[in-house]
């Protein structure tokens, strides 16, 4: 995609697939399709009325189903720089007021109809229905230049430690994983997409700008409303050659469904949680030979490590030993260290907690309304530092940019308050 495509911000992008590809379905649903060039319409005029609403700099919240206005509400607030906080309508009132509260949200994107009309005019929130909002005008007024490496998206973590903490990403980071993505898979125009995650999540929105990006069609598939076997239907019918699915949402629509309506998946990525080898082994039964799977480690805050399964691979050779996939090779553009509880670096292939330091990962945690930052690396002042709180083993344990360090991702370890003395003491 180019060197500079993380330079760039995802707006231009945008203009410049629409332009192209104008009469083609950039997105769909069960009930819409719309053009590349009418998606663009609708991202403009949406993106003038965040304006309107919300000064500059303030976040702007989002409380929308599974459908295709999750990434007109994402697109038009990257293009006027408003931090979107994606909310997910299902979540109880509770969690998205504190939410709200937090993230000092005063506008909030949204459909007319969503059983929520309580809290939100208990908030006193200023309500934007996408559906009337987003209608193409004849104004045409153009947009202030944005920064790539302003705060793009918050996203809100599942606060099961406590109360959610909104990890902030910028453009820069989000269109890094997408350019990973799209170079390794060489994705093209022609790809369907159909990601079997939430659009609040990481996976959500890489996935959504990885097809958006590249002129590909996105389709948007509601689990809950579909279930397992509607989801496979939709597979066979929209002809999708992409999809992101984790484990567990794997396994249940492979035992409830038949075997047909994988043939036309080009790649299978599984992330969000462990892999095992009985998992790459239910893909294979679904799929084509020629299908890829691809496994990869990311999280809210950083991506990670990728890899391909070769198709020589017999998961029977391993599973015997061992029952998890290995997570794969270091993404580009980060360095990275496996560490113990002092912040030193442990002996080859010991046990410790992965630490990433690049650009690319987040820049802080979303409060009161701005960003807390993340911890600064004092070499470089273009990157920051996070400690992931995962157990790795590898083969290297120093930082490294190398592409042969395979990664073994062993678990969770417990959080440590002093964890910003200990890796600043590494550093040092």
């Amino acid at each position: 995609m180019g060197a500079d495509f993380s330079n760039v911000p995802a707006f231009q992008h945008l203009s410049a697939v629409a332009k192209r590809f104008a009469d083609r379905v950039a997105i769909s649903d069960a009930a819409h399709q719309i053009t590349y060039s009418d998606f663009l319409a609708r991202v403009l005029t949406l993106a003038r009325a965040i304006a309107t609403a919300a000064p500059e700099g303030q976040a702007v919240g989002s409380l929308l189903r599974n459908s295709v206005w999750q990434p007109i509400a994402m697109l038009a607030c990257m293009a006027v720089g408003r931090p979107l906080v994606p909310l997910n309508p299902c979540d109880p009132v509770q969690r998205l007021a504190a939410i709200v509260a937090t993230g000092r949200i005063s506008v909030l994107i949204g459909q007319d109809g969503i059983n929520s009309a309580e809290w939100i005019e208990k908030e006193d929130l200023q309500w934007l229905d996408i559906t009337r909002v987003s209608e193409p005008s004849a104004t045409a007024s153009s947009l202030a230049p944005v920064s790539v490496d302003a705060p793009a998206v918050v996203l809100s973590t599942s606060g099961s430690t406590g109360q959610p903490k909104g990890v902030v990403n910028s453009q820069r980071s989000l269109l890094q994983r997408v350019q990973q993505y799209v170079d390794a898979c060489h994705i093209n125009a022609m790809e369907v997409f159909m990601p079997l995650s939430a659009p609040t999540t990481i996976a959500g929105c890489r996935e959504m700008l990885s097809a958006l990006m590249t002129g590909a069609r996105l389709h948007i598939a509601d689990v809950e409303a579909l279930g397992l076997r509607g989801l496979r239907r939709q597979l066979r019918s929209q002809q999708v050659t992409i999809t992101y699915i984790v484990p567990a949402l794997l396994r249940a629509v492979v035992a409830a469904s038949e075997t047909d309506g994988f043939e036309s998946l080009r790649v299978v990525r599984l992330g969000g949680e462990k892999v095992l080898w009985t998992d790459i082994a239910l893909v294979r039964k679904v799929v084509q030979p020629h299908c890829f799977i691809m496994v990869s480690y990311s999280s809210t805050e950083t991506t990670g490590t990728q890899w391909f399964l070769p198709n020589d691979f017999k998961e029977q050779d391993f599973c015997e030993h061992d029952f998890s996939v290995p997570v794969g090779y270091l993404s580009p553009g980060l360095s990275f260290a496996v560490v113990d509880d002092c912040g030193a670096p442990v002996p080859v292939g010991q046990v410790g907690e992965l630490v990433i330091k690049s650009m690319y990962v987040l820049l802080g945690y979303w409060e009161n309304g701005g960003v807390f930052p993340a911890l600064p690396d004092p070499d470089d002042e273009r990157c920051r530092i996070f400690p992931t709180l995962l157990s790795m083993r590898m083969d290297c344990s120093r930082w490294s940019d190398e592409k042969d360090v395979s990664l073994k991702l062993m678990g969770g370890v417990s959080s440590r308050p002093n964890s910003r003395l200990s890796y600043a003491r590494f550093l040092g």
